[in-house]
């Protein structure tokens, strides 16, 4: 495996890039790590880069002229003595700098997703359900959807859909949703609320045009929004027709992923056939909060539309969602409706001890704030539903 090193020159007045490329063969393990030097009397900086090979996760750290550099990385001895020869080559002590590697807090978990690419579905899965380490979610994330391929195979086209013709109506909407979209999102990948809110618009902007079909409806802004916050604005692009648009590349998938596109098209068919569906379930295996929200009126719709539109992303808090969207994206459409019934488990003794309609709904609203993630997942994993069964039960709905 060859560890790539991208050093970057930047001239502030005109944003001018000129990138160099260095590698070094070794086997490392995965880093990632920038500085920022700055030059007295001068409006020059310096970045020197350590990433993955394919770019994709957006955290890095800045560090300034005379200070310090730790670098986070998960490596042996000789890739780290290999590393400050590098750094020494490349400037040739003009700079006065002392280099320290450092091992990120996280050294024990990286460690497990070392040459996470060539890893089998199963082992993935087997990773997944314990979270994917902040550091690379990003990159897992697009590799598990796909949507690195995509962009490798689609170059130019996301630019070209920026620029397309949009209804002004979509985009008012699009602004309309814009602010409130981030209020109780982390933001911690270096972009200012202006830069990611800017983001937002043209990913979205970009999708409408790029599949007419679907063009846009709320819900899409809470699902690029959690992207943005992990990987960069053209990737986020392309795991958003990955997982919603039917022009989608399946043979790039990692997970068996169908039928979003129609949760999102006018008259919502797919959704509205999976609320049949998760209902059923409901009643199945779990035939007391099915009574219980029968005696009370309660749709499951009125609160299960909100968590298949949405992933999930707004009912619980971010660091909740994410590790969610780890295990949805690993193993596929299908576990929506796991992670769905897992909750309703999880918090059926405070369901079935509402006195009403209002306290049971607010039972149910607030599952984020109760509900531990991991708790949710294994409980996910031993209701173990298949995309075969859902796939059975949409045919069977659309018959009748």
């Amino acid at each position: 495996m060859t560890l790539e090193f991208k050093l970057y020159r930047i001239e502030d007045q005109n944003n001018n890039f000129n990138i160099k490329l260095f590698k070094i063969n070794e086997k490392p393990d995965k880093c990632e790590y920038t500085t920022a030097k700055t030059h007295e009397n001068t409006k020059t900086h310096n970045y020197f880069g350590i990433f993955p090979s394919d770019f994709s996760t957006r955290k890095y750290s800045k560090l300034i002229y005379n200070t310090q550099l730790e670098c986070k990385v998960v490596s042996d001895f000789r890739t780290n003595k290999n590393l400050r020869s590098m750094y020494n080559r490349l400037f040739n002590d003009q700079f006065s700098f002392n280099f320290k590697i450092k091992s990120t807090k996280n050294y024990t978990k990286l460690k497990n997703w070392v040459n996470y690419k060539r890893f089998d579905v199963m082992k993935l899965k087997r990773l997944c359900i314990y979270g994917i380490p902040y550091e690379i979610r990003g990159e897992v994330w697009s590799h598990l959807l796909g949507s690195e391929k995509m962009l490798l195979c689609n170059l130019n086209i996301y630019q070209k859909e920026i620029n397309e013709f949009v209804d002004r109506k979509i985009e008012n909407q699009i602004n309309l949703d814009l602010n409130r979209t981030f209020p109780n999102m982390i933001l911690d990948r270096g972009a200012n609320d202006s830069e990611i809110v800017m983001e937002l618009f043209r990913v979205l902007r970009a999708f409408s045009s790029f599949d007419s079909n679907i063009g846009y409806c709320q819900s899409l802004n809470f699902i690029a929004a959690i992207l943005l916050v992990n990987m960069k604005e053209e990737l986020a692009f392309w795991t958003l027709v990955q997982l919603i648009s039917h022009k989608r590349n399946e043979n790039f998938m990692i997970c068996g992923w169908n039928n979003l596109e129609n949760y999102y098209k006018d008259g919502m068919n797919g959704i509205i056939c999976d609320m049949k569906i998760l209902k059923r379930i409901c009643e199945s295996m779990l035939s007391k909060v099915h009574e219980r929200l029968v005696y009370f009126g309660i749709d499951i719709q009125w609160f299960a539309l909100e968590w298949f539109l949405c992933l999930f992303v707004t009912t619980f808090p971010t660091t909740a969602a994410l590790r969610l969207l780890d295990f949805i994206f690993c193993f596929g459409s299908c576990s929506l409706f796991s992670i769905s019934i897992a909750i309703l488990d999880i918090n059926k003794t405070r369901i079935l001890s509402s006195k009403d309609m209002e306290e049971c709904i607010y039972v149910i609203k607030s599952v984020g704030k109760f509900s531990d993630p991991q708790k949710i997942i294994k409980k996910a994993i031993k209701y173990n539903i298949q995309e075969s069964y859902i796939n059975l039960q949409r045919n069977e709905t659309i018959l009748n």
